[in-house]
């Protein structure tokens, strides 16, 4: 979902092109690290046979007191 701010969810394109290239490279296990949104998150995705987890990380000292919207993220 869109915050307001960049997100990738503003790149459906993208998305499906990383999709493709894992499914058409046969890559197993693939991790996407992002970040710089000064909290951190895990999200999952549907992949090509396998689910595909981003992992969003940012400074260790950063506090950010507002959930932002993301149906894809993991809980916990």
């Amino acid at each position: 979902q869109f915050h307001g701010m960049e997100a990738w969810s503003l790149f459906p394109g993208e998305q499906q092109r990383l999709v493709d290239t894992v499914a058409r490279t046969q890559a197993a296990g693939v991790l996407v690290a992002s970040g710089d949104i000064h909290y951190a998150e895990v999200s999952r995705m549907p992949g090509p046979g396998y689910p595909l987890y981003d992992l969003t990380a940012s400074g260790l000292t950063q506090d950010w007191p507002l959930e932002t919207p993301n149906s894809r993220r993991v809980a916990g």
